[in-house]
């Protein structure tokens, strides 16, 4: 019997040993942060979110909660770590929100290495008052993990917005991001450039970047180029056509993206089988110019009738890109071009962790089930020795 017992706890303790290693929370050197921000009433701040100390990181879930009645947030983008997956904010109307949001990230592989999370751009209100303010970041600890499904820790600190019209010049507004060896450093994510672009080019009253003047594009580089300083570090732009350049591929990208994600990849094939095979063609680019923009706009009016989000297509001025990224959605769809990342994937990221949580509880019961066995075998023994 005391074999049984000592091999019975050596069982318990190994159990507890291997459910303890599963659970056990990953490096938490995570450190989420900003530089503190000193502006005028009337002013933009660029706010990245930097994250130093990332062993790690697949999926995480920040809540942002900022003072409503001294700033108005007017963009949320994508960071150089987040540039891949799907990156997500319940921000339905920059209007709408009232001092908090939510920023959710998720990819099929982790990142590594320092980069930022996510770049907030907030304008100080003309009517706020002198003084300072924060900035806070907390995250969900369920939400935030790496490959190996484990929690990760953040460790958000404060940012301190100090606001005064007194400044005679704007100490700081660029904070700068740490630098990172790892394959996402200089890279601008598409729709921070998308931002950064369209944000400049309502400002002049317009939204045809071609309709900028001289003066206007040499203004719209610099605002760009400092829009990416404050990101990290990245592309600077001394050339308008290239600014413009880049700008039409993020935009084709990003369409083609949220299309794939939020269209049944059979609706796809089926919607462009059905369309080309009208017209006689196997792609929409290979199309005559009389012929394209009819079979383009044919094709996502059936996609935008299955639910796919086609609106992307609306910022792509020319039917010939158009054509070209619709093409990429088919090839996608058909599994000749890789997506980084589909809501599937990511629903599949989620249920793995799910499932490795529910895998844990049941071993923590069957552990608590044998402990107590074990300690009731030990009692039952020892009033049968007492008996005796």
């Amino acid at each position: 019997m005391k074999r049984f017992i000592a091999v019975m706890l050596s069982f318990a303790v190994m159990l507890v040993s291997v459910c303890s290693f599963a659970i056990a929370y990953a490096d938490d050197g995570y450190v989420v942060k900003s530089d503190d921000i000193i502006a005028q009433q009337g002013e933009a701040v660029t706010v990245p979110l930097n994250l130093s100390g990332n062993n790690g990181l697949m999926g995480f879930k920040l809540t942002v909660e900022y003072p409503d009645g001294q700033l108005r947030l007017t963009n949320v983008s994508s960071g150089s770590l987040t540039a891949d997956g799907l990156f997500n904010t319940t921000v339905t109307s920059y209007e709408a929100v009232k001092g908090s949001f939510d920023i959710l990230w998720s990819n099929n592989a982790e990142v590594k290495g320092d980069g930022t999370l996510a770049v907030l751009t907030f304008s100080i209100k003309p009517t706020a008052d002198n003084g300072e303010y924060n900035i806070s970041v907390t995250y969900s600890q369920e939400d935030t993990f790496n490959e190996a499904f484990e929690d990760v820790r953040l460790n958000c600190k404060p940012i301190k917005v100090t606001v005064s019209d007194e400044i005679t010049s704007k100490v700081t507004e660029k904070a700068t991001a740490a630098k990172t060896d790892n394959e996402n450093e200089n890279k601008v994510s598409g729709d921070y450039l998308i931002a950064s672009v369209e944000q400049i080019v309502q400002s002049f009253g317009t939204n045809d970047i071609n309709s900028l003047t001289e003066e206007q594009q040499k203004t719209a580089m610099e605002y760009v180029n400092n829009r990416v300083d404050s990101y990290g570090g990245g592309k600077q732009y001394s050339d308008f056509d290239d600014l413009k350049e880049d700008y039409a591929e993020a935009v084709k990208t990003e369409t083609v993206r949220k299309l794939f994600e939020s269209a049944d990849t059979e609706a796809i094939i089926t919607t462009a089988d059905e369309v080309l095979a009208e017209y006689g063609a196997k792609s929409f680019s290979e199309l005559p110019d009389d012929k394209k923009q009819e079979a383009v706009e044919k094709a996502l009016k059936m996609l935008a009738e299955s639910g796919a989000d086609e609106e992307g297509f609306q910022h792509i001025d020319s039917y010939d890109v158009a054509a070209v990224a619709l093409d990429e959605a088919v090839k996608s769809a058909r599994g000749e071009e890789n997506i980084t990342l589909t809501t599937s994937e990511s629903g599949n990221s989620s249920k793995k962790k799910i499932e490795a949580i529910a895998i844990i509880a049941v071993l923590t019961a069957l552990i608590f089930i044998l402990i107590l066995s074990v300690v009731l075998i030990i009692r039952r023994r020892k009033r049968n020795e007492k008996a005796e």
